[in-house]
């Protein structure tokens, strides 16, 4: 059989051919029938040499051929815009990541801000990290709000680390009364801002019918984390309008004082930010019983000693109000008093050169779980060398099984890095130990008792 494919798909395939786009299956029928088809090599070699048919080919022979080379230009038309483009964009991409630099958050550290009606005076450090490098920081005014942002280039292999400390004066057309970082409220009103009051501030909305938002608040203020899974129930077809919660753990007898108490403090701030929020009630179970704690806003405001509401238009009260009911710190404790008699305490001593953001723990009854969670910052700065992150866990039920832990490392450049060490724990309710973090990420982090 003299062709396998016909003429005219042979000739629709020669540009392409020449410029050596086709695949080798393509290749093989075309050669095949070319190798079978006088006429078509005839064209396939005034389309490679660029030269007249030997002999007088007739007009339409002619015409075939211009169309052929025609359509082969065009293809290489597009393949040549094609490559232009991508190396434009390239282009474009290389010059904003390692030249212009984009927003880098989290890169700022502010030492001290004094605002005086129009001036603003702040003193800092961008700090660049594994991936970028800190070239600068900007900063803008809208109508009192002035707002932070470092820049920073992606870091090449041949880049050392860069600090840039920085001690500015900026004076506004209108008086400062808010100062933001990277989209977080840290001055305002006269006095610095914790990142997990900016958190619960940006959470306030004004009805409590909303349950999303209602969750949003409750999800910040990681209330299950103390309490377990629960439910949402409103009551907001009349006043008082309150929102229940509903515990689904059993809370033991020995625990219930310090639930009690937490119930109150995370009810304060809910009271705080929801504007037409009346009371918050807890439901649970306590050794069989069905009980209730139940805060009214008028309990919040006493316990604040002014109006709960205040919160809702200012995040420097929010910040007092989270302090005042101990709950300005992830670990929610004072380190420096004694483990309660149903729990366990340890601490993690940084003796590592590497920036902590995060570190998680397990804590196993011989391969079970028993319970897990985690610390930082509570103003989410990095753990530095010589800081000590502590953790209270509730003691398990007393048993023989070997207790032990086992720790994740969060660093700053986002990477996860378990630990090899079992650190044994006794099961003994009041236990206060303290851990020591050596090492490394590239050579592996240790922990030791």
């Amino acid at each position: 059989m003299m062709n396998d494919i016909p003429c005219d798909v042979a000739k629709d395939l020669m540009p392409s051919y020449i410029d050596g786009l086709t695949s080798g299956a393509s290749n093989a029928l075309l050669e095949a029938h070319v190798a079978g088809c006088e006429d078509c090599r005839r064209t396939l070699q005034a389309m490679r040499t660029e030269e007249e048919i030997p002999g007088t080919p007739d007009r339409a022979d002619a015409e075939e051929i211009d169309f052929l080379k025609k359509n082969r230009k065009r293809n290489r038309i597009i393949l040549a815009g094609a490559v232009l483009g991508v190396l434009c964009f390239l282009a474009l991409f290389c010059v904003r990541v390692f030249v212009i630099g984009e927003p880098m958050y989290g890169a700022i550290n502010i030492f001290d801000i004094r605002v005086d009606g129009n001036h603003l005076s702040i003193q800092g450090e961008a700090r660049s990290n594994a991936y970028y490098i800190i070239k600068g920081f900007s900063e803008t005014e809208q109508d009192g709000v002035v707002t932070f942002t470092a820049r920073g280039r992606r870091r090449l292999f041949f880049m050392d680390e860069e600090r840039l400390t920085f001690n500015a004066d900026y004076d506004y057309d209108v008086d400062i009364h808010t100062v933001c970082l990277d989209g977080r409220i840290i001055w305002h009103d006269g006095a610095r801002v914790s990142a997990l009051a900016s958190d619960v501030y940006e959470t306030r909305h004004d009805y409590m019918g909303d349950m999303p938002a209602n969750q949003k608040t409750a999800n910040v203020l990681n209330l299950g984390a103390h309490f377990g899974p629960y439910e949402n129930e409103l009551k907001s077809d009349a006043a008082p309008l309150t929102w229940r919660l509903l515990i689904k753990e059993d809370i033991p007898s020995e625990n219930r004082e310090d639930k009690e108490r937490l119930m109150h403090s995370f009810a304060y701030m809910m009271l705080a930010v929801i504007g037409n929020l009346d009371a918050v009630e807890f439901v649970y179970d306590c050794d069989g019983e069905t009980l209730s704690t139940a805060v009214t806003k008028e309990d919040a405001s006493a316990f604040f000693g002014q109006d709960v509401k205040n919160c809702m238009t200012s995040a420097r009260l929010t910040d007092e109000l989270l302090h005042k009911a101990n709950l300005d710190s992830y670990s929610y404790f004072d380190s420096t008093t004694p483990p309660v008699d149903h729990s366990l305490r340890f601490g993690m001593r940084m003796d590592t050169e590497e920036e902590i953001s995060y570190i998680t723990f397990a804590l196993f009854r011989g391969d079970a779980l028993v319970q897990s969670g985690g610390g930082m910052n509570a103003d989410e700065t990095p753990l530095l060398g010589g800081d000590t992150m502590w953790f209270d866990i509730e003691a398990p039920a007393p048993s023989q099984e070997e207790m032990h832990l086992e720790f994740i490392i969060h660093t700053t450049d986002g990477k996860e890095h378990r630990v090899a060490d079992r650190i044994v724990f006794p099961n003994a309710s009041g236990t206060l130990q303290t851990l020591i973090l050596t090492g490394n990420a590239e050579e592996g982090f240790r922990i030791s008792q």
